[in-house]
């Protein structure tokens, strides 16, 4: 690993850092170490052919609608339109990690720059939702032109992926930050309650702003917004939902709460109405721009529902500041019941447990090379399937599994972000302590009252 190369700055956004000359660096991991930063804008509204890699649709849909010149690429964008846009001259995209193959195959991509954004999605999902995505990007990044790992949460050093290893680090400090305040509320019972009492109180103006609640589970939000329903009389009128557009989410929402409701967008040019109840699932939480002067954070994991636990390392700092301009963003609240971490073994028991994982998993991988006979491999490959340290190289004419050699880091990163400290403030004096997410969400922290406590974030 190269030492770090450090920029110190009173700026308040990306651009405004006179080293980087209107660009972001090359062939580095860039760990600009806040959210909003406008890194992300560079990219698109610079003169350089640029390939951004991104999570989620709705991000690269985001980025669209607010900039013109740049082609959104996903599974909803044809053949013909990334042509067309050729055609024109265009050489801005941003692709979400899935279509990036795609879109490969109609660009020479040593024209272009690669920024990867959000790469912290690397490493979580490298051993959980998309291996054989990532294991596509880390093995042709390096056929462009130029490239750059770009996150305000980056992957510690020691989980990095082998290919990423040998960058350069280069990282922000931000002289001028202000802290974000986030008040946690550990409830025992009467989860779903609380969430619509929180709703009801913003429509009757009991509390100030428009109420923002990330919360990734559209079954919870619908029995949410049913319950504020028979408490006021607010109408679809007031009430976004956004969460990924597909058919089947459309199809719940429409089934479960009437026609008249919609999927909505973080950011629509179309549509600048401001409601008053606003739900945001993880398709939004990384990324997304938010305007809502008014918005008010609520930040919702139910441990109870396995959508609606939060990656506590890396969405909760993600979607504090996610709401750009709100006179609110100075404190954000978080409501929790069962904890959405695990109370598990200790580190050095829990690296014993993921190297025997990994000799299994040798041995499976040994016996699937071994087998002679079609059904036998499938069979393999079928038990396989939710395990981590396997990936599903298959297509329609070959069935191949490989091992997946991100996947014991990627666990340990997941089980050391748990360690992070933060400053608490645990008591009404406003003596401080130090205390990590595990010591919070296991118990081991006892706040005053009610469970109620005070994190910081650093953000502008």
């Amino acid at each position: 690993m190269y030492a770090d190369a450090l920029y110190t700055t009173n700026a308040k956004y990306v651009a405004d850092i006179p080293e980087l000359n209107g660009d972001l660096p090359n062939n580095c991991l860039f760990n600009k170490n806040l959210v909003g930063a406008g890194a992300t804008t560079i990219a698109i509204t610079n003169n350089i052919p640029y390939v951004i890699a991104v999570p989620f649709i709705s991000l690269a849909d985001n980025k669209e609608s607010q900039h013109k010149n740049v082609l959104s690429v996903h599974s909803g964008v044809s053949n013909q339109d990334i042509e067309m846009y050729l055609l024109k001259g265009g050489n801005k995209f941003i692709v979400v990690y899935d279509s990036l193959a795609r879109l490969e195959s109609f660009i020479d991509v040593s024209k272009y720059k690669l920024l990867v954004d959000e790469c912290h999605k690397i490493i979580e999902w490298s051993a959980s939702f998309k291996p054989a995505v990532i294991h596509h990007l880390l093995t042709t990044f390096t056929n462009y032109n130029s490239y750059v790992f770009m996150s305000a949460t980056p992957i510690r050093n020691e989980f990095l992926p082998d290919q990423l290893m040998s960058l350069p680090i280069y990282n922000i400090e931000w002289s001028e930050v202000n802290p974000v305040k986030l008040t946690h509320q550990h409830v025992h019972k009467n989860f779903d309650s609380i969430v619509t009492n929180i709703c009801v109180s913003h429509i009757r103006k009991e509390k100030e702003g428009n109420a923002y609640m990330f919360y990734n589970s559209v079954k919870a939000i619908i029995k949410t917004i049913k319950q504020v329903q028979k408490l006021t009389d607010i109408t679809h009128e007031d009430i976004k939902i956004i969460c990924s557009n597909n058919s089947d989410n459309l199809k719940l929402i429409q089934t479960c709460l009437g026609k008249e409701f919609t999927i909505g967008k973080a950011h629509d040019p179309q549509d600048t109405r401001k409601r008053k109840i606003n739900f945001v699932t993880s398709c939004a939480f990384e990324g997304s721009d938010i305007y809502d002067t008014d918005g008010v954070t609520y930040i919702v994991s139910d441990g109870n529902k396995v959508h609606a636990k939060l990656d506590i390392t890396t969405q909760v700092s993600q979607i504090v500041g996610r709401i750009r301009d709100s006179v609110y963003n100075s404190e954000i609240f978080m409501l929790w019941c069962v904890s959405p971490i695990e109370k598990c073994v200790s580190l050095d028991e829990y690296k014993i447990n993921l190297k025997a994982r990994e000799e299994e998993a040798h041995k499976m991988l040994e016996d699937f090379s071994n087998a002679r006979a079609e059904r036998t491999k499938v069979a393999i490959r079928a038990d396989t399937q939710t395990d981590p340290y396997f990936i599903d190289m298959s297509t329609d004419t070959e069935v191949r599994v490989i091992f997946n050699t991100v996947a014991t880091k990627a666990l340990l990163n997941n089980y050391v972000g748990l360690t992070q400290t933060y400053n608490v403030h645990k008591n009404k004096e406003g003596c401080g302590v130090v205390a990590t997410l595990r010591d919070i969400f296991t118990g081991a922290e006892e706040l005053y009252g009610v469970g109620y406590g005070k994190l910081w974030w650093s953000h502008t």
